[in-house]
């Protein structure tokens, strides 16, 4: 079975699986840039349908010229716009450092509606198709694929990986795009290795790998 995967965000990666081999693409919309005296909460209909546009004629192509027979989508994260991050409180007399929850500004509005957006055009397209998807949680793909799931620099961690596995990539997200079709793959097949890994290396390449 040829499988997909798809890292959608803002510049999106894709990644097939066929006969044991991981390859990539990305997709990346037009830009725009913004009056600075325009509210930057606000959406530009215009802009996000171009993107939407070129997007399912992306899909359209990757689906048709891959036959990709089934696709893994990282989930959407929820739509709360902060987020929680942990840092060091060096002012703390306790032990010379003090670790303190800090609350930032998640993504933006635009960003948040395009990943929805997006997700929701390549369901569609899928659909078209007759092929099935799967969404999987952010920290699931990370976990089987990085081993952990919640590392500190989750894009810089997958194109390591993607490098030990001898996985081509075209960008950082296309990275993760691998991450998420290699844990389809394990889903599907518990039992045998999986596509690009450790065990599927040439013995040479295998002890160079550290």
């Amino acid at each position: 079975m040829i499988l997909g995967g798809l890292d959608i965000a803002t510049t999106t990666g894709a990644a097939v699986m066929k006969d044991g081999v991981i390859t990539t693409q990305t997709f990346k919309g037009p830009t725009r840039k913004r009056n600075i005296l325009e509210d930057e909460k606000a959406l530009d209909a215009a802009h996000e349908a171009k993107i939407g546009r070129l997007f399912e004629d992306f899909m359209r192509v990757w689906l048709m010229e891959n036959r990709v027979e089934m696709v893994a989508i990282e989930a959407p994260l929820p739509s709360n716009n902060v987020r929680q991050k942990t840092v060091v409180d060096t002012s703390s007399t306790w032990a010379g450092h003090a670790l303190v929850k800090t609350t930032e500004k998640g993504a933006s509005l635009s960003s948040i509606y395009r990943i929805y957006g997006m997700s929701m055009i390549a369901c569609a397209m899928c659909e078209r198709f007759n092929i099935p998807v799967r969404f999987i949680a952010q920290g699931t793909w990370r976990k089987e694929f990085l081993g952990n799931g919640r590392p500190g620099d989750a894009k810089k961690e997958a194109k390591l990986m993607c490098a030990r596995l001898g996985i081509g990539i075209s960008s950082a997200d296309a990275a993760e795009a691998a991450g998420i079709v290699w844990t389809l793959n394990k889903q599907l097949n518990p039992y045998t290795p999986a596509a690009n890994s450790l065990f599927n290396l040439p013995p040479t390449v295998r002890d160079n790998v550290g």
